[in-house]
């Protein structure tokens, strides 16, 4: 490690991943003064928080998570140190249940009596652009690809890629800050951790990796009028359910919803499934419903970067079990921790799982170090 250059030598921690629990790590461990390397293979921020806006930039929708709720206290405290305000969800009026073309819409009135649903003023993305932020100038580094960690002395050495050059970090500690089963299959661990580690990884489901979302933007929530809360459900689809999208502003209406897993609209190309779903929506919310002025969806079992090439995108359980304790234990001689919303034992599958988990990893580190 002689040619190692004197910025390299100096590095306290590595984070593998800029998502919403690696930006929270490098957030906390910064502001104590910890000299961090957040490095992050997408050429943005975020992970999967994905706020879009049409194309003349109005409103703000989310394709990622989108909600939190009153028990998620940690998210809370957090977007309100960063000054980023909160609204509930819209759920007034009745709901419409789709069986599809042929059907007329049947109206209802949900029955469920649920805690009310909050989103963020300006979308998800307001919490990891903020805290990118404040970060220190050098402190991130975008499109680079961590390919190997290896326990060498008393420290780890990273190998990354960007832009087809190789990079050699040195670090006291690393924060991988992945959906384990992405680290599992894209990472080489030296020496490699223990089997029943790897098992665990590869078999944690990723948050949204099967997911598939798609919004409609139109001028107005016209279906408000109708007395219609923007809630839809459909067994034909492609959209299995719907629900009010609106910024808080409201300059814009907006409607978004899931792509079922088995759905063929997955199947087909964005503008195929763009007229299946405004004909899906004009049965369900009426003739207006024909005009949205913006439409996109993302699919995350796309994604490589969130769920690896030729794994099992359908959801193996309704309600997965995160948090697992060998996963929250750090590995290669207490130097390697994990962070990430699939780790944390507490809100587990959440945004607030990925703040969890990210304050608890931060101070364990600064214990350490």
């Amino acid at each position: 490690m002689t040619n190692m250059n004197e910025f390299e030598k100096q590095i306290e921690v590595v984070i593998i991943g800029a998502g919403l629990s690696g930006l929270r790590a490098a957030h906390i461990l910064t502001r104590h003064g910890v000299n961090v390397k957040l490095l992050e293979a997408r050429s943005r921020v975020g992970g999967r928080i994905l706020t879009v806006t049409t194309e003349e930039g109005c409103g703000a929708f989310d394709l990622g998570p989108t909600w939190i709720w009153s028990e998620h206290s940690h998210v809370k405290q957090l977007a309100r140190a960063l000054d980023i305000g909160l609204f509930v969800q819209a759920e007034v009026g009745d709901a419409v249940f789709d069986r599809g073309p042929g059907f007329p819409p049947q109206r209802f009135t949900p029955e469920w009596h649920q805690p009310p649903a909050y989103r963020f003023v300006g979308g998800t993305a307001a919490l990891s652009s903020r805290l990118q932020e404040q970060l220190p100038v050098g402190c991130l580094g975008l499109e680079t690809s961590v390919r190997r960690i290896s326990l060498v002395n008393d420290y780890l050495e990273i190998l990354a890629e960007t832009n087809g050059s190789s990079l050699t970090y040195l670090a006291q500690h690393a924060i991988v800050a992945l959906p384990p089963r992405l680290a599992a299959n894209t990472l080489t661990f030296a020496p490699a951790l223990p089997p029943a580690v790897i098992e665990e990884m590869r078999h944690t489901q990723t948050w949204m990796g099967q997911a598939m979302k798609a919004v409609l933007v139109y001028r107005t929530p016209f279906w408000r009028e109708a007395g219609l809360s923007g809630l839809g459900v459909s067994h034909p689809g492609p959209i299995q359910q719907f629900h009010d999208a609106t910024p808080a502003d409201q300059v814009v209406g907006a409607l978004f919803g899931w792509i079922g897993n088995d759905s063929p609209g997955r199947m087909l190309s964005m503008a195929e499934r763009r007229e299946k779903i405004v004909a899906q929506a004009v049965r369900m919310f009426g003739p207006e419903a024909n005009r949205p002025i913006y439409y996109t969806d993302y699919n995350w079992g796309n994604d490589s970067l969130t769920t690896p090439a030729g794994q099992d995108l359908l959801l193996e359980e309704e309600n997965p079990r995160y948090g697992h304790p060998l996963l929250l234990n750090p590995q290669m001689a207490g130097r390697l921790h994990w962070a990430g919303s699939e780790v944390s034992p507490v809100g587990g599958g959440y945004l607030e799982g990925a703040i969890y988990i990210a304050d608890q990893v931060a101070r364990q580190v600064l214990h350490h170090l």
